[in-house]
């Protein structure tokens, strides 16, 4: 079966902790279960740090590139992901976490903005942000190659 592409939307030091780990976590679970063996995901960053809304905490950049090695997902408490202090002003008590990827060691960080014109998924070139506002989008094989170019 063919791999299927896709493009996750989350805070940079969130994915910088997942690229260590090798992992990738949200708090919806609809979204990395669709995540089979040999599917790819695109790790997009919007903001610097969850939670902060200025000009100074936007990041803006592609991070990196994986491939799912298995379709495992684990359901995580809030506690186990953040710790019990941070856990109980967290809105989410559950988390699921994509194990198993294996990032792309010679990907390159991409500012986003200039890839806009070349994206497919995108429909609205200047209103770009409304095509990333549900944080997990199937993206076609030529937009993901334009992320790996």
């Amino acid at each position: 079966m063919a791999p299927r592409y896709y493009l996750l939307v989350a805070s940079r030091d969130h994915i910088l902790k997942g690229i260590e780990g090798n992992f990738l976590q949200q708090r919806h679970p609809h979204r990395l279960e669709r995540l089979k063996a040999g599917d790819y995901i695109v790790v997009y960053a919007a903001k610097q740090q969850i939670g902060k809304d200025s000009k100074a905490n936007r990041c803006r950049k592609v991070l990196g590139i994986a491939q799912a090695v298995d379709g495992n997902c684990l359901k995580l408490t809030a506690e186990e992901v953040l710790g019990t202090e941070n856990a109980a002003a967290c809105s989410s008590k559950v988390f699921y976490r994509k194990t198993n990827l294996q990032f792309i060691d010679d990907f390159v960080v991409k500012d986003f903005e200039p890839l806009i014109p070349r994206l497919g998924f995108v429909k609205n070139k200047s209103r770009w942000g409304l095509s990333l506002m549900r944080g997990f989008v199937e993206i076609s094989k030529d937009d993901f190659d334009v992320f790996r170019s």
